[in-house]
This record gives C-alpha cells, structure tokens and sequence, in this order.
C-alpha cells in the first residue's frame, strides 16, 4: 500500500526483513522474562500477565514509540533509499510493538507455562530471576557512578573521533579510482560534449599485438 503512494527501494525489504526478526525476538524475549520472574515469585498465570503488562509491556510501549519518532526525521532527507529505509523500520517497528502488546500476551494466557515445553541449548528451560553478571555489573556501577560515567563518554567520545574525518556526498563518478577506464572515458565524453545531454560515441585505439 505505501508503494503506490511514494516510490521505494528495494531495499525496503531487506530493512523489514532485518529489524522485524531483530525487535521481534528483543519485545518477545523482554516480555518473556518478564512473565517468568512473575510466575517465580508463585504468581498465578493471570496475574503473571497482568503483572508483565504493568511492567514490560510499558517498556515495550515506550521503546518501540521512541525507535518510530526517532526514524521520522529520516523522511525529510530527500533520497529515496533512505526513505525507503525509514518507512520500512517504521512499519515494522508499529506492527512489532502492537503484536507484543496484544498477541503475545493472548498467547501467555493460551500456553502458560508450556512457552518453557522446548529447552534451549546451553540455557534450559527457566533461570534464575536475577543474572549474576549483571547483577555484579549494575553493582559496580551504582558504587561508583562518576568513573563509571566518565569510562562511558571516553568510550563514547573514542568511537566518535572518525566521524571528524567523515566526507559525506552522492554516489557518483568522482567516487571512483583514478586509474579506472569508466571514470576516464566519462571525464573524456564530459569535456567533448559539456552542454550536448546526447549520448556521445566513445572509440579507442590498441596497438597490434
């Protein structure tokens, strides 16, 4: 449908394909966790959704409408693969923060425990509420909070530093290596013939081997 309203890439496809599997397994994941610390504490099936929904559900709400408002300023830049590109996360996004805000929880209630039935490899079937490993790390973290700060913007701050080098621009012959025979004869047939849009024959001459 919104192909017939703008024109788009298709790389659009590419786009949705990526980042349906990449927020669908991420709100799937969350909203699960979730369901199982719930019921961990000795919550009953419904309660358990209830509770995720107060909870997991308004991440997933807040989430999803902050990736949407986020890509709309990718609309105003005027080339089509980058549009095409937004429209197809937009889309995607909505449509996954609806299904883990509606069908997933449908589904809670339809399975219950039986999302647990197959076992992960490596992981089984329920963890503990609580990681050790980020538990430890948020730990740390809330004990020293100004060099944990400090560590996150020299990180920050370190990954930033290409993008003083950055050259940004259109695809174009002058992307090209010098040394190429596209770039040389385009150069050639622009200096002929600047103003003349015909198209200009283009002969060269190899000595006999």
């Amino acid at each position: 449908m919104v192909g017939q309203v703008t024109t788009l890439s298709f790389f659009i496809v590419n786009m949705i394909t990526a980042m349906g599997l990449a927020l669908g397994i991420d709100y799937s994941l969350f909203v699960l966790s979730r369901y199982r610390e719930q019921r961990l504490k000795g919550q009953e099936k419904l309660e358990a959704i209830v509770a995720t929904g107060g909870t997991a559900s308004n991440a997933v709400l807040f989430s999803g409408s902050s990736f949407v408002v986020a890509l709309l300023g990718l609309l105003l830049v005027p080339d089509t693969i980058l549009r095409s590109l937004a429209l197809g996360a937009i889309i995607v996004g909505l449509i996954t923060m609806v299904a883990a805000l509606t069908l997933l929880p449908a589904m809670l209630s339809l399975l219950g425990d039986r999302v647990d039935a197959l076992r992960l490899p490596f992981f089984g079937r329920q963890r503990a509420a609580e990681s050790r490993l980020w538990t430890r790390a948020v730990g740390a973290v809330v004990r020293r909070p100004g060099a944990a700060l400090a560590a996150g913007v020299l990180i920050l701050v370190a990954a930033a530093v290409p993008v003083l080098d950055l050259r940004t621009g259109t695809a174009g012959v002058s992307s090209l290596p010098d040394g190429t025979f596209s770039k040389a004869g385009f150069l050639a047939s622009s200096a002929a013939s600047p103003a003349t849009p015909a198209p200009t024959r283009l002969g060269w001459w190899s000595p006999a081997t």
